[in-house]
């Protein structure tokens, strides 16, 4: 199971690299790809008040490298640290502008993970 054994290499060191080690993270390998859209390789549920994510990985990352998993790994990750801004722009923002604060989320958590990985060298440490 190479998704598997990619996460399971990674998953400890970028825990360190984005100062992660009071939070609970599970990772679950799907056996069937996500209903709303084939594409998703992971997706992340998270617990601000329980410090607790669960991260979804689905099938059809059995088809990427070890370093496109590990980016997508290290993006939902980075969930974890936009949470508190999503969830709360969520709640307060005119129903009609939650599909932008939706995007912008998603480039922000990009962002965070680019320059997380960058800050490696393209090497994540031991």
């Amino acid at each position: 199971m190479k998704r598997k054994k990619s996460i399971n290499k990674h998953l400890p060191k970028l825990i360190r690299l984005l100062n992660l080690q009071d939070w609970e993270i599970e990772v679950i390998y799907e056996t069937e790809n996500c209903n709303d859209n084939s594409t998703v390789g992971m997706d992340n549920t998270i617990s601000m008040t329980y410090l607790r994510s669960t991260i979804r990985c689905y099938p059809i990352m059995e088809h990427h490298t070890d370093n496109y998993i590990r980016d997508v790994l290290c993006h939902e990750l980075c969930h974890i640290i936009t949470e508190p801004m999503y969830s709360m722009c969520n709640a307060n923002v005119n129903p009609h502008l939650q599909p932008f604060v939706e995007e912008m989320r998603e480039q922000e958590t990009e962002r965070i993970s680019r320059i997380a990985l960058k800050s490696t060298c393209g090497q994540l440490p031991l």
